[in-house]
């Protein structure tokens, strides 16, 4: 579902929501390690599924302020090399990639672009992070970045051969809270591509995927090469 965050006061919100949750995540932590030998499998269960849910509403909590913030950043235009930045992204992600038997793929020469470097790097690092959180397990995961420069342009182009989305789904992907699988499969908060959505937004640029399920993921997006409008 697609929520009207911007009205909120999230940092307020989120203030008074970490007190009671840090008071149940510690007090949980001491029960657990204190008192876990008196518990039967059950009463284990039930602590771990607590703990659980604290640090997950926790990152809930983060997200929500990220997007927040986002939404309050000063566009900064500069020269940005993109091929610094997703040298960046591989660098970042590289274990990540080991570990899985992935690889990286720069199609195109990355370009100079005017742009700001912060907001490309949490896109491109959100949209990664996706390939590869939902990657198939039956073959390696491959991500593909191209780069195409027409006039006044650039269209970058995010691919992987994940599991993919279905057709009906990728306009609401955008969406904040929106999420597509069971959070025991796929964890998450189904913010990551909102954030991407608004950074994109942020720059002037245009953001949409095209997909097949079971064949893998392309997000298409479309920048001005030049000052946008002003966004504080």
């Amino acid at each position: 579902m697609s929520l009207p965050i911007r009205n909120w006061n999230l940092s307020v919100i989120s203030h008074d929501l970490r007190a009671p949750l840090r008071a149940i995540y510690g007090f949980s932590q001491i029960l657990a390690g204190r008192h876990r030998e008196y518990l039967n499998e059950e009463g284990k269960q039930y602590m771990d599924y607590i703990v659980e849910s604290s640090i997950r509403m926790e990152q809930l909590i983060n997200d929500l302020l990220n997007y927040s913030r986002l939404g309050r950043k000063t566009v900064e235009i500069r020269p940005v090399s993109l091929k610094k930045i997703t040298d960046a992204i591989f660098d970042d992600f590289k274990p990540q990639i080991d570990e899985i038997g992935g690889k990286f793929k720069l199609t195109d020469a990355p370009p100079v672009i005017s742009s700001d470097e912060s907001l490309l790097i949490q896109i491109f690092s959100n949209l990664v992070g996706n390939a590869i959180k939902y990657r198939r397990t039956d073959i390696d995961l491959l991500i593909d970045i191209s780069f195409e420069t027409i006039q006044d342009a650039v269209l970058i182009k995010v691919a992987d051969n994940g599991i993919g989305i279905p057709m009906e789904h990728c306009e609401k992907i955008f969406n904040v809270f929106q999420r597509l699988h069971g959070e025991d499969k796929y964890p998450g908060t189904g913010i990551g591509l909102a954030n991407v959505k608004k950074a994109v937004s942020m720059l002037d640029g245009t953001i949409y995927v095209e997909s097949t399920v079971g064949k893998g993921s392309t997000f298409i997006m479309e920048f001005p090469n030049k000052k946008p409008k002003s966004h504080e």
